[in-house]
């Protein structure tokens, strides 16, 4: 019985391995639509004054997504107005900062883009 060697077993789980491995990295490195990008809950969201550059930037340690002036991430560790300036200096001057649905306060959102 050649099948049930070790060798075998070995060999099998290894490329089933790689082939997870290949597909998560696909998965998470493959370009996400303009249309689904801002879609969904997001913890972070900003309206830019002008159109973003890319669709998508990393910026206070989040990925963004952005379509147009909007732009949205994932929960980060850094506190909001740190996330904010972050974000100012890859794509300018933000009009409107939020995290978990509460907006920024006039004075720390000038100070977000200074």
């Amino acid at each position: 019985m050649l099948s049930s060697s070790p060798l075998y077993s070995k060999v099998g789980s290894i490329g089933l391995a790689l082939t997870w491995t290949l597909a998560t990295f696909g998965a998470a490195l493959s370009p996400v639509p303009a249309s689904a990008q801002t879609a969904g809950p997001s913890y972070y969201r900003a309206e830019l004054v002008k159109p973003a550059k890319d669709g998508r930037t990393i910026a206070g340690g989040q990925v963004w997504n952005c379509a147009d002036t909007i732009c949205v991430a994932d929960k980060g560790i850094d506190r909001p107005l740190r996330v904010c300036r972050d974000l100012f200096r890859k794509t300018g001057d933000i009009a409107n900062f939020t995290a978990d649905g509460k907006q920024l306060e006039a004075k720390d959102l000038a100070r977000c883009n200074a």
